[in-house]
């Protein structure tokens, strides 16, 4: 059972909305002109598509921004050294 993680879902979720609304696009501007045109689609739906892949087959993460607490819920020493310096 492959359960990817909500953020990624997100981002493939995002991935097909934005290749759908493209090709959609592409669709009625061939349909328009009456002949199928360069399809550009590919360039946002390629890249993309494979950068997510490749992340997803990974497993790899973003990092989220420090907020200066560890998982305990007490402020790390070196947020509270980083602020002293300020």
């Amino acid at each position: 059972d492959l359960r990817l993680p909500v953020h990624q879902r997100i981002e493939w979720a995002a991935w097909a909305a934005a290749g759908t609304i493209n090709l959609a696009i592409w669709a009625i501007v061939s349909i328009v002109v009456g002949a199928a045109v360069y399809p550009w689609p590919i360039w946002v739906i390629g890249p993309w598509g494979l950068v997510l892949l490749g992340r997803t087959l990974a497993g790899r993460e973003g990092t989220a921004p420090s907020t200066g607490f560890s998982r305990s819920g007490r402020q790390s020493h070196r947020w509270c050294a980083s602020q002293l310096r300020l």
